[in-house]
């Protein structure tokens, strides 16, 4: 399903949610700085280029599919982060944010799916 404009848009405001909530608990404990800083810096790398095709209206949309697979892919791995570590808080707020944009996670044995709502 090809990415939309009006798509990207919400999954920007969810990722900047997101960002600002993961920030706030990684200044409490300087152990989830440590360990979701990688995938904290994926989400914000890809949100920033997805932010550059709302500016440019870029003609490759592929480069856009990209940003948008890997920034999701970083938003389920800390996610993942969360849950492992019973921070179900977070956890749980990462899955709805998502989901406000479009975006359905499924747990399965072999790990966190999604998909666009339909």
């Amino acid at each position: 399903e090809p990415v939309t404009i009006d798509f990207i848009e919400t999954l920007s405001r969810s990722n900047e949610e997101i960002v600002t909530a993961v920030r706030a608990a990684s200044e409490r404990d300087q152990k989830i700085a440590d360990e979701v800083s990688d995938q904290l810096e994926k989400i914000i790398t890809t949100q920033k280029q997805c932010q550059d095709f709302l500016l440019r209206q870029d003609k490759d949309i592929q480069v856009i599919n990209d940003a948008v697979q890997a920034n999701i892919a970083a938003n389920i791995s800390l996610r993942d982060y969360f849950r492992k570590n019973k921070q179900w808080q977070l956890a749980d707020m990462i899955r709805a944010k998502l989901e406000e944009a479009g975006i359905v996670l499924e747990d399965t044995p072999q790990g966190t799916v999604w998909r666009r709502k339909r």
